[in-house]
Order: structure tokens, then C-alpha cells, then sequence
């Protein structure tokens, strides 16, 4: 594993973020009882120290356009093909309404029904 690497959490029930993704933003090598370790970076801001056996590399999506790695950009990355930041042909339509499903769901667990 190296830094930049998107990585996920192994089910631990003393671990934060267990099945939360995020990005490894430094490496730490291996001192007295720890072995080697990594600090991870989530998206709500946390940054979290791991064993490097305690992290899996995430499968990173291939974009249905390029077949490059826009799906795994930011969404504001100068490295997304046309074709994937306008999803010119809907090949994400999918993708979006489940994000939009999830988002509503959430939004009315929060704050109740309407």
C-alpha cells in the first residue's frame, strides 16, 4: 500500500469506521508492538491510525467512457473525461438515482417525513 491509496476498514468492532472508505495520507513504519501502520483520512474529516492489516485496498471503479479513473476523481478534477463529467450517454443514470434514493432516505430520517 502506498499514499493516495483509497482503502477500506476490515469489520473490527474496535476499529472506527469499519467498512468506511477513505485515503491513506501517510505511512508510519513498524515500532516496538505496532507493526506497520498508515493515517487515514475520511470524508467526514476524521484522520485515523491503522495496522496496515487492518486496511484492504478499495476496488477502484473503471470509467464506462474512457476506461480511465474518473469514476475515483473528485468531482471537480481536471483529470475527468468529458464523456463521464457530463455522463453525456447516461451510462451513470443508475448510479445517480440510487445516490439521490439514499440522499431523500436519509434527508427524511433526519428530519421526518413531509
Amino acid at each position: 500500500m502506498k499514499v493516495g491509496n483509497l482503502v477500506q476498514v476490515n469489520p473490527n468492532k474496535f476499529h472506527y469506521g469499519d467498512g468506511m472508505m477513505g485515503i491513506i495520507t501517510e505511512l508510519f513504519p513498524a515500532v516496538d508492538d505496532w507493526k506497520e501502520t498508515a493515517m487515514v483520512s475520511f470524508p467526514n474529516g476524521k484522520h485515523v491510525e491503522y495496522e496496515l492489516v487492518d486496511l484492504k485496498k478499495a476496488e477502484e471503479k473503471e470509467c464506462h467512457y474512457c476506461g480511465g479513473n474518473c469514476p475515483n476523481e473528485p468531482e471537480d478534477s481536471e483529470y475527468l473525461c468529458d464523456g463521464f463529467a457530463g455522463d453525456i450517454d447516461g451510462l451513470y443514470a443508475e448510479d445517480t438515482q440510487a445516490a439521490v434514493q439514499d440522499y431523500v432516505f436519509w434527508r427524511e430520517a433526519i428530519e421526518g417525513v413531509k
